[in-house]
Parts: C-alpha cells; sequence; structure tokens
C-alpha cells in the first residue's frame, strides 16, 4: 500500500509541476496574426545557396496573399519568401523583379500546380539545391523549375 501512494503522490507532484509551467506557445485565430523577429543569421543563404523551407498550413480564405514566411529586411526586399496567392497556390520570390538575378524567376513564376484546399491542413515545402526550385505539397513534389540563380546577402527579419 506504501508504494502504491508514494506513486500516486509522485504523479500528481509531476503533474503539478507540469501545470505551473510557463505557456509559450502561439495561438493564432486567423485574424491579423503574425510572429516576427530579427533574424539569426543562419537564415541567411547567400553563403550555401541552398535553401529549405516547411510549414504546416491551414487558410480559412485566398481572398488576400497570405505570406507563409519571410526573410529579408523591411523595405529593402525579402531574401525569399512563401506565400500563398489569391487562387490557393504556394508562391516563392526572392529579392528582384522577374528575370533579374536574384528573383530565381526566368519569366515563369515559382507557384505550384495545385491550389490549397481551404479549412484543411496541408505540409507545404520550397527548396532549392543550387539547380532546381522545388515546391511540395502534402509530400508530393508539386512544382520544379530548373534555374540557376543567387540568393542575395540580406539581412533582417523575419515574420510568419
Amino acid at each position: 500500500m506504501f508504494k502504491c501512494k508514494s506513486l500516486v503522490i509522485i504523479i500528481f507532484s509531476i503533474y503539478s509541476m507540469l501545470l505551473a509551467l510557463p505557456n509559450y506557445s502561439l495561438d493564432f485565430d486567423g485574424e491579423n496574426d503574425w510572429a516576427g523577429g530579427s533574424a539569426n543569421s543562419s537564415l541567411d543563404v547567400s553563403g550555401s545557396n541552398r535553401l529549405t523551407l516547411s510549414a504546416w498550413v491551414k487558410v480559412n480564405d485566398f481572398s488576400n496573399p497570405q505570406m507563409i514566411f519571410v526573410y529579408g529586411d523591411v523595405g529593402i526586399g525579402n531574401q525569399y519568401s512563401l506565400s500563398t496567392t489569391t487562387e490557393g497556390l504556394l508562391y516563392f520570390v526572392t529579392a528582384g523583379a522577374n528575370g533579374s538575378p536574384g528573383s530565381f524567376e526566368d519569366g515563369t513564376n515559382n507557384t505550384s500546380i495545385t491550389p490549397l484546399n481551404v479549412d484543411q491542413w496541408h505540409h507545404v515545402a520550397v527548396s532549392y539545391d543550387g539547380d532546381d526550385v522545388k515546391i511540395y505539397l502534402d509530400g508530393t513534389l508539386d512544382f520544379q523549375h530548373n534555374i540557376v540563380d543567387n540568393f542575395p546577402q540580406n539581412t533582417g527579419s523575419f515574420c510568419k
């Protein structure tokens, strides 16, 4: 009987300690929500010229483009970003106008083929390996664009 009481007290103590821990999670209700901050230099990929981003997303509507992740100086241009279009497509964009150095676009937008579904969780990813921009939707390659380009040097902040 003594062993059982001790176990119950230990379990109750651990549970009580867990309830007392501060909550560092983020909770988004879908209305004007974002997280941002100063970026660690490891987000600057201009040295390696390689990138992989992935996220779980659930979009409520596509009436406006939705930013998933942005890295770069505000007002100067982003080194890279992943967003959705008003058609529900994923869009990977970097600094510069389409066709300019560092844009990773040569007349072709880096946009997924398959649109996301509203109110459904999706795993999305984009990668650049030095030769190809690839966009994945729910683990399946959805878009591939062969282009050799370089990320511009850019430090600053991130959001989303």
